[in-house]
This record gives C-alpha cells, sequence and structure tokens, in this order.
C-alpha cells in the first residue's frame, strides 16, 4: 500500500503473503474475522481496525516472520499460531485479546500493549469435526455449521492435509476453515483435528515479563499456560510471566536463560532448564523445581556460570529436582562463589539443595558464626540439603573453591578431610569416602540429609593410627594397626564394604588407652571370593566417631560354579552345579534366607523378594565341600 493510499477491506482475505503499508498510508481491517498473514508485515504508515470490530491480526507463516516499521499497528485480536515463528520488531497495540499459540520473540524493546487480554496457549485443541478436502486449495470446505469454535491458530491434521498446517481463520456459518499451506490430496467428509504445542516466548527486554515495564503491558487478564516456554536473552529480573490470578508456582515447559536472571516466583520447569550464560539467581524465598529428573543443561558450569541459591535472613534460595536414582549434578553456588553438588541416590527420590557462605553453630545464616580459629579448619560454605521422597543411602559429593578453605584446612592430606553433617544440636565429625584436597572434592554417604559442611567441624578425637595394614591369610584377612596418643578412646569397630560405600561392622576392639601406642589386630574370616574395602571407626567415649583411611584386598579363589547377573533385581542363574548339590543363599550375619537342593547343572533362582544389599550364595556338595560366592541385590 503505497502513495498515501488508505486500503479498507470490504471482506476476510483467505491469506496474504507479504503485507507492506508505507508511510502515509493506512490499512483498515474488515469489520469481522480475521486478517491472516503468512510472511512478513511491514507498517511505516498505519494498520488499524474500524470502530467496534472484531478482525484479528493473525500471523500463520510456516517460515519465520517479523513484523516491522514505523509506523502504528492497532487490532482487536492478535494470534500467532502453532507452527509461526514471528520477530515482533515493532510494538503493537491489542484491544481484545492476545493469543500466542507458537513462537514470538519480543527483542530489547517491542512491547504488546493495550486493553486486551493476554494467553499463552498450551496443549490447546478443538472439537474434531469433518470436512472436504482440494488439493491446492487453502481452505476445508463442507464443514458442519457450528462445530467450529476457537480453531484459529491451532494445527490441523487429517487425510490430505500437509503437516505443520495452521489454521490462520475460520467460519463457522460458511463452515470454512482457512489454511497455511495448501491441501494435497482430494477427500471428502474426512475427519480433521485441531490441536497445538506449547507458546514459545523469547525477550531481550531487560524488564522481561513484568506486567507494568515488561514486553506484555496488556491491561486484562493474562494467562501464562502451565507449559509455556522461555527463553531470555538480556539480564532481567521477570524471566517469567505470572499470571494475573496469582498461583502458588508458575509451571514452565523448557527455560533457556542466556543471561544473568533472577527469578520472579516460585518456578516449576516440566522440561529442560539450560544456562548458556550467565548467573541464573533464585531469590532467597523462590524453589525452581525441576520435574520428571531431568538435567540441567548449557556449556560446562563454571565460577561465571551457575545458579545463585541468593539469602535473606534465614531464607535460602532453592533448587530442587524431582524423581531420580541416578547421579545427578546441582550446579550451585553463593554470589561469589561456585560450590556445586553432585547426589547419587539408591532409590527415586526428590532432593533439594541450597548453599550459602559461612558456617554457623546452628547451620543457618543469621547463626553464630564460627571463631578464626575454626575457620582455620573448614571450607567456609554449608551446603543446605533435604531429601523430600525416597529412602536409603545416597552418596553426597561436594565442590568448593580455594578461597573459602581456612589456612590450616588446605595443607590437610585427603584423608584428613571429608564431609560433616548437621545432627539439629552439633556439627558431626567430618567422614568421607574419598576426598581430594587438590581438587576441591569431598563424597561420602548418608541417610539422612540436613545441612552439610566440609573439613574438621566438631571436636577432633585426639587418637592418631599408624601402620594400618589388610594382608591375606589363607582366604582370611588380618587387619592391624597401631594407635598414638590414645585418650579416652571406648572402641575401635571394624568394618567391611564390597563397594566402598555401604559398610557393616565386623568386629570390635576395646580401647587400650596406653600413654604411648597399642598396637591391634582383627582377623576377618568370614570373607570370599571378590574385592573388599575395610575401615576403622574410632569412637571415644563421649560417642564421638572418626573414620579410618580405606584398605582394599582382593581374595581370589578358583570356582567350579558362577552366578550372573551380579549385581541382579529380579533373579540370578547359577551355572556349574554339581550333581545333588545344595544351594544356599545367606545373608552377611550368616543366616539362611533360601535353601534347595538340586541334581541340574543350571538353576535360576528367583530373588525379588531379597532385601537390597550383599548376600552369599553357598554351594554344598553331596561330599561336604562347601563353595561360597558373593552377589549384591540391587
Amino acid at each position: 500500500i503505497q502513495n498515501s493510499a488508505i486500503f479498507t477491506s470490504d471482506g476476510v482475505p483467505i491469506k496474504v503473503e507479504n503485507l507492506t503499508i508505507d508511510n502515509g498510508c493506512s490499512f483498515i481491517t474488515h469489520t469481522s474475522g480475521q486478517t491472516p498473514i503468512l510472511g512478513n508485515l511491514t507498517v511505516d504508515g498505519i494498520y488499524t481496525t474500524p470502530t467496534g470490530s472484531t478482525n484479528g491480526l493473525v500471523m500463520g507463516g510456516n517460515i519465520p516472520q517479523t513484523i516491522s516499521g514505523a509506523g502504528s499497528i492497532i487490532t482487536s485480536t492478535f494470534v500467532i499460531c502453532d507452527n509461526s515463528d514471528v520477530t515482533l520488531a515493532k510494538s503493537i497495540v491489542v484491544n481484545t485479546t492476545t493469543n500466542i499459540v507458537g513462537k514470538i520473540n519480543f527483542g530489547a524493546a517491542s512491547v504488546i500493549s493495550g486493553t486486551a487480554t493476554f494467553i499463552s496457549r498450551v496443549n490447546g485443541t478443538a472439537v474434531t469435526t469433518t470436512g472436504n478436502i482440494i488439493a491446492g486449495s487453502y481452505q476445508i470446505t463442507g464443514v458442519p455449521t457450528g462445530t467450529l469454535s476457537g480453531n484459529t491458530g491451532l494445527t490441523v491434521s487429517g487425510t490430505g492435509i500437509a503437516p505443520n498446517t495452521n489454521v490462520v481463520g475460520f467460519s463457522s456459518s460458511n463452515g470454512l476453515v482457512y489454511l497455511s499451506k495448501p491441501l494435497i490430496t482430494n477427500s471428502t467428509g474426512d475427519s480433521i483435528r485441531f490441536s497445538s504445542t506449547a507458546a514459545t516466548l523469547t525477550t531481550a527486554n531487560p524488564n522481561g515479563f513484568d506486567s507494568l515495564t515488561g514486553c506484555i503491558t496488556v491491561v486484562g487478564l493474562k494467562s501464562f499456560g502451565s507449559g509455556t516456554n522461555y527463553v531470555i536473552n538480556a539480564a532481567t529480573m521477570h524471566p517469567v510471566g505470572i499470571n494475573s490470578i496469582a498461583t502458588t508456582a508458575m509451571i514452565v515447559g523448557n527455560l533457556t536463560i542466556n543471561a544473568a536472571a533472577t527469578t520472579n516466583y516460585n518456578t516449576r520447569v516440566n522440561n529442560t532448564l539450560t544456562l548458556n550464560s550467565g548467573k541464573f539467581t533464585i531469590r532467597a524465598t523462590d524453589t525452581v523445581r525441576v520435574f520428571s529428573g531431568n538435567d540441567i543443561v548449557g556449556s560446562t558450569f563454571n565460577n561465571s556460570k551457575y545458579i545463585v541459591t541468593a539469602t535473606s535472613g534465614n531464607n535460602v534460595g532453592v533448587l530442587r529436582i524431582d524423581t531420580f536414582n541416578t547421579i545427578k549434578a546441582f550446579p550451585v553456588g553463593t554470589a561469589t562463589d561456585y560450590l556445586p553438588v553432585k547426589i547419587a541416590p539408591t532409590d527415586f527420590s526428590n532432593f533439594s539443595v541450597s548453599v550459602f557462605q559461612g558456617v554457623t553453630n546452628d547451620a543457618t545464616p543469621t547463626g553464630t558464626s564460627f571463631s578464626s580459629a575454626q575457620k582455620t579448619s573448614i571450607v567456609n560454605a554449608v551446603w543446605l540439603i533435604n531429601r523430600t521422597k525416597g529412602t536409603g543411602v545416597s552418596e553426597l559429593n561436594l565442590y568448593w573453591n580455594n578461597n573459602l578453605e581456612g589456612s590450616d584446612f588446605s595443607n590437610y592430606p585427603n584423608n584428613q578431610i571429608g564431609i560433616s553433617r548437621y545432627t539439629g544440636a552439633a556439627w558431626g565429625v567430618s567422614t568421607a569416602i574419598v576426598a581430594d584436597n587438590t581438587a576441591n572434592f569431598a563424597k561420602d554417604t548418608f541417610s539422612v540429609f540436613t545441612a552439610f559442611a566440609v573439613g574438621k567441624l566438631a571436636d577432633i578425637l585426639p587418637v592418631k593410627l599408624v601402620n594400618l595394614n589388610a594382608a591375606i591369610d589363607d582366604n582370611a584377612v588380618n587387619i592391624s594397626w597401631t594407635a598414638l596418643n590414645e585418650i579416652n578412646i571406648e572402641k575401635y569397630i571394624i568394618e567391611r564394604s564390597i563397594d566402598a560405600r555401604n559398610f557393616v561392622a565386623v568386629g570390635t576392639k576395646s580401647a587400650l588407652n596406653n600413654n604411648k601406642e597399642s598396637k591391634y589386630h582383627f582377623i576377618d574370616a568370614n570373607t570370599l571370593t571378590g574385592n573388599y574395602f575395610y575401615r576403622i571407626a574410632i569412637v571415644d567415649k563421649n560417642g564421638k566417631t572418626q573414620y579410618s583411611q580405606l584398605l582394599k584386598v582382593a581374595i581370589q579363589t578358583k570356582l567350579n560354579f558362577s552366578i550372573y547377573p551380579n549385581p541382579a533385581q529380579k533373579e540370578i542363574v547359577v551355572t556349574g552345579i554339581s550333581k545333588g548339590a545344595t544351594i544356599q543363599i545367606i545373608d552377611i550375619m550368616g543366616k539362611i534366607a533360601y535353601q534347595q537342593n538340586t541334581n541340574n547343572q543350571v538353576e535360576t533362582i528367583n530373588i525379588q523378594n531379597l532385601a537390597k544389599g550383599m548376600w552369599v550364595l553357598k554351594i554344598v556338595s553331596i561330599s561336604g565341600t562347601t563353595e561360597n560366592l558373593p552377589f549384591i541385590k540391587n
């Protein structure tokens, strides 16, 4: 439209490709129906609707579209269709309804304003009906009158309809559906269906989705559909749209953060949380909850790109991941330090993680800080970890930065650092399966979750163990050690494991409490073929406990039979059984849980009723000789 022309529509267009309105020109829509644009809309003049019109501007193309220009756009309704991707390079005014079914990119300054309501659609549908399909046409005809309602913007599918075809308009009274793509075959009276996926809202506006100053400022009710996708391309404190009628949390589909952002509400991420750049801060009163055990993704997390759990008073922002049973990374930190956590549960679990700087006596942000002397032997940070679903032991991995280490802590050998848990009354002694003071990492297992810290956070027992050794002697394990500086030590508990995570006590030695040194040894005769890990638990007379380093031994004996799979969940298969043998399954305390006699060389045994953990399969031959092999029930 050019040369100062005023173009007034006296009917509803089926489709428009590119529409350009030059400066000094006007386009006035019809009084009802829709104006479908399948290409770009460039307005340097005026795009408007007549008084009382219900005509809607529909962006329905199947290739990326742009709305731009220096003029003005005023429309009654505004729709972006399911398979359309629109860049809004200028602001528009909408006075009745804004309906985003597909993708819209607001850029840095474009705004939708006016008196309209705003809806972002997710999993939209309309009533299934029938119609006539004519190849090459952009219309479905012969639709029963009264069956069309709310179809504009949805995907239409059925025989003869090209994939990803948008509904760009309809006439219920005339039985017509207007399409973004031509039909590809002929058919009569076939079923046609209507649906949509999830709207995607992208913004680089520094005010994000703030209802007064952001990219959507319409004054009508705002309804951001549960599962709407968001892409944040500029720093903002309003990354998620908030419904006019408040809820307990906004539910999003995918949340992609490409710049520093801070939450503006409790946010549940149904699909994927992606952090590509900058720090994503969770306000002290907010929780970001990732459903279905999904990983938090993005390029490598580091000191400049992670999730900050902000602190205000005793409130700390929370990152929660639901329903996972494999190792999961929580890339969290404080405003200044990246302090990630990895958790590996044995049961499907929900975990919430926060972290703050400054260890306190009661493990709260506002509690009494550790003294300067206490801080020399710790990492000055607290991880708050809560399990809201799941049971059993879970592996906990904590990581930290050098600048948080106390002056003494930085010199400790690996076997002198570990993880301490706050019991509710005091900090416990640090323990670890593995710790590395160079890589700034500690790992241990826990079944109760509260607050955690790293270092010697409680009183350290004065005793020191030296010459700790485990030697194999005729299929038994001889464990020996020397204790120096024994003061008020009650006992030593010898603990054994087959996975370096789950330990059981296999013996106890009372402490001699000699002034200089005491020598101890213990023989573990109840061993089988396989790898074993041992540690000594040192218990003082006040009940405090610390652990020695781990010792590993491997016992090898040639067996005539084998078990597979190992570990197993439902059943094990035993091969190489001698004729007339007795099969027994025994727990680690020696109690028989299963027994049968067999003449078969191969037996399949159901183990679903066995508890999780280590078991021993014992074969007793007809002559009375025995063979043992451990296996793990998962």
